[in-house]
């Protein structure tokens, strides 16, 4: 029943906007960067590290 709630949500997301740009900071794996290749998304390394 919600196996896959995101799918419905970006479909409904993208019928009203139009993203203009994507900026991804990090290393994602080749899965992700696959799945945000139509975006056009532009990748930016991590700058003095990251840490929670």
């Amino acid at each position: 029943m919600f196996a896959n709630p995101e799918a419905k949500f970006a479909e409904r997301f993208l019928a009203c906007f139009a993203p203009t740009g994507l900026h991804v900071y990090g290393e994602p794996s080749d899965e992700v960067r696959g799945a945000l290749e139509s975006f056009g998304a532009v990748y930016l390394g991590t700058w003095g590290g990251f840490t929670r």
